[in-house]
């Protein structure tokens, strides 16, 4: 039997890897602030001259690996890091010359992720035309052709006499008809570098390559790759996401070898995959039904294998490439985001504080993702960031259309400074998928006075920080509008076995998740708990929750690796069913504290009392809360104080002041001296009192420092 992939061998590029590699100590970042540049290569400064001195005062450059050259001839203090999709390779014969495609190429025919496929009910030899395949269901399959979707792309494999795969004996094609009533397909045979095979009736599979989602659309240069534990394995015994990390490790040291790190783009935990038809869905055991990544473990019941298996990744690549590399991936989102936080140096969350304009109730559940996921970084140095991601009015090609959204930068850039973050920036507009028409593009410089102080030209102005960052208690400090621990409620949906323990002596409620059914949701199970009042004065009112949060998985019961993987939950508050306003949160072993901002769920002819709703029917383990309280009022407002002045930061929708006397105490404090922005950096002494816009922050810094 022939293949109709040629795969690369892994051992090829790890024999050709070059022997005297630079040694690669520990990566020390300096002082705050810490300034990244996003994809700003793609701008063409290479190819201008004197335009690479622009990157000196960049403390981490960020890059495609197609403008990585340039890397080498920039400032070498600075931290460069690699930009790489996660979980997912091009199509075989597709840009051949990058990363993408050159794992496409290496890929085994068995670890590409499919969704549930059919067998063949007729022989079928090869052939150069469009062939006709008799098969058992064609509900599984799609003519798709929308723009960004396309057709679907199959994969043939053959089976054996016990029925199970030949992964070396596939073909992939493209569908192009459907006859449901004669159950035929009709597909263009031998694409993507494969070539037409013969296969016997009953003896084959046809099955759709997944494809990624991303945002609203797909990208249809690409195919997800089986990440899950339920993998097949290859001749040499890997799965697919340990095929991935050796053949990324040694891309790294044969191609690579001044990379001091590698972020993922759309690090994934849920196997996100664009399909139009119910019909089917991601199949990670190939077994011809869809299970949407979930399998059943002996003593856990459904988990999802494919998150699982991201931790696998994640772990062997920090494996291979040793401590001093930094490891980040894109976690847009904590139900379907990468987990990996153990094996990493940090996150990325993009579109903060929300994609789009001029949506910002996002703001207050991004942050809580990332700062947890920084928290939980198991590398040094932590290196994760906030990513603003939009035109501003200082940065747009018509700066008239963005009037007043330079707030938005300073939001994101106080947030990355309450979590040790890095600060990126790039003026994108992704309102409409990703268009670049009204903003400047990654590649254009944008340099803002809170980089170096403005005027005074001052990297790492602030030095280092004096203390924790904290909230301010003033901006949301209400009675308590829990009703009493009795009256919380356990709501378990059929198919779920769950049970809630109170324990008031120390306020702590206990929901222990004893059995699912095969397709989870976080609907689930799920905490109902009263609130002390008799309606909501509509959609736009806020609500502080404030918690401390606890879980178990068991995920250690399949191998010690993913002991501490979080778990997600969600919180809402609303009437009743329809929560369309849950905002997520991740929870693990150790206690987190929590404060979210929420917006009431009021769903139309829904009369039921207002109530907290903590959802969390989609995973196993335990789930412990404590301290828990909900105000009136957005109280998501901190500050944090550093060597050289102190960062403020109002994440609330109303404008908010910061009593510096009370916050920092014996200390004169001045605005920037700004040159971007200096209607806000205005150089002025501070006053005692200092008022913040809505979602905006502010930098102070002490004169004596300066």
């Amino acid at each position: 039997m022939t293949s109709l992939v040629v795969p690369l061998a892994f051992a090829v590029m790890s024999q050709n890897a070059p022997t005297n590699l630079p040694s690669r100590g520990p990566i020390a970042l300096p002082p705050y602030p810490r300034i990244m540049a996003f994809r700003l290569l793609e701008g063409g400064w290479a190819k201008k001259p004197g335009g690479l001195d622009i990157f000196k005062n960049y403390d981490l450059i960020h890059a495609t690996p197609g403008t990585s050259d340039a890397l080498r001839k920039v400032n070498q203090d600075s931290v460069q890091i690699l930009h790489w999709r996660f979980g997912m390779a091009a199509k075989p014969g597709i840009w051949t010359n990058n990363f993408r495609g050159q794992l496409a190429l290496a890929t085994w025919p068995g670890h590409w992720l499919l969704y549930n496929g059919t067998t063949i009910t007729a022989p079928l030899r090869p052939a150069a035309e469009d062939s006709v395949i008799a098969v058992q269901d064609t509900s599984v399959f799609v003519v798709e052709n929308r723009p960004r979707y396309g057709p679907d792309d199959l994969m043939i494999y053959a089976l054996d006499e016990a029925g199970k795969p030949v992964w070396e004996h596939s073909e992939h094609c493209k569908l192009v008809a459907i006859d449901a009533d004669a159950r035929t397909i009709t597909v263009q045979r031998g694409q993507y570098r494969s070539r037409p095979l013969s296969f016997e009736a009953g003896r084959a599979v046809v099955a759709t390559h997944a494809t990624p989602q991303l945002r609203s659309h797909t990208d249809p240069n690409m195919w997800r790759l089986n990440f899950s534990l339920e993998s097949p394995r290859d001749p040499e015994g890997r799965t697919a996401a340990e095929a991935s990390a050796d053949f990324m490790a040694s891309l790294l040291r044969s191609k690579h070898i001044y990379a001091d790190g590698v972020e993922f783009d759309v690090g994934d935990w849920s196997g996100r995959a664009f399909t139009a038809n119910q019909q089917r869905g991601v199949d990670v055991n190939n077994d011809l039904v869809r299970d949407n990544c979930f399998v059943h473990y002996p003593g856990l019941g459904p988990v999802n294998s494919l998150g699982l298996g991201t931790i696998v990744f994640t772990k062997r690549l920090r494996d291979a490439m040793g401590p001093n590399f930094l490891i980040q991936a894109d976690c847009g989102s904590t139900r379907g985001g990468w987990r990996g936080f153990i094996y990493a140096n940090g996150v990325e969350i993009e579109g903060f504080p929300s994609f789009g304009r001029p949506e910002t109730r996002n703001a207050s559940m991004k942050f809580n993702l990332c700062a947890f996921a920084a928290s939980r970084a198991g590398s040094e140095p932590k290196a994760s960031y906030l990513f603003v991601k939009r035109p501003t009015e200082a940065y747009a090609k018509d700066p008239s259309q963005f009037k007043g959204t330079n707030s938005i930068f300073r939001l994101g850039f106080a947030g990355d400074m309450m979590i040790d973050g890095i600060i990126p920036y790039a003026s994108v507009d992704d309102t409409g998928g990703f268009s670049e028409e009204r903003g400047l593009g990654f590649g254009a410089f944008c340099w803002w006075d809170e980089y170096d102080a403005g005027k005074l030209k001052r990297r790492h102005y602030l030095g280092m920080p004096l203390e924790p960052p904290k909230h301010l208690g003033a901006a949301a400090d209400g009675p308590n509008l829990l009703a009493p621990m009795q009256d919380a409620k356990l709501v378990v949906q059929p198919g779920y076995e769950a049970g809630l323990t109170r324990e008031p002596a120390n306020g702590t409620i206990r929901v222990q998740l004893e059995k699912m059914p095969a397709s989870p949701s976080f609907g689930g199970v799920r905490l109902e708990w009263p609130l002390r009042m008799e309606s909501f004065a509509g959609p736009d009112e806020a609500f502080t929750l404030r918690m401390r949060v606890r879980a178990e998985t068991g995920y250690d019961k399949i191998g010690p690796l993913f002991k501490r993987v979080p778990r997600a939950l969600n919180a809402a508050v609303g009437t009743g069913l329809g929560l369309g306003r849950a905002r997520d949160f991740y929870a693990d072993a150790d206690p987190y504290a929590l404060l979210l901002i929420l917006y009431p769920s009021l769903p139309k002819n829904s009369s039921g009392r207002p109530a907290l709703f903590l959802q969390m029917g989609e995973e196993p383990g335990v789930v412990e809360i404590g301290d828990i309280s909900i105000c009136r009022g957005d109280g998501f407002v901190m500050y944090r104080r550093f060597e050289g002045g102190i960062v403020l930061m109002n994440g609330s929708l109303a404008p908010v002041t910061f009593d510096l006397q009370q916050i920092d105490p014996g200390r004169t404090l001045s605005h920037i001296d700004g040159i971007v922005t200096p209607a806000v950096n205005t150089g002025k002494l501070a006053q005692r009192r200092v008022t913040v816009g809505p979602h905006d922050g502010l930098v102070l810094i002490c004169p004596e420092a300066a």
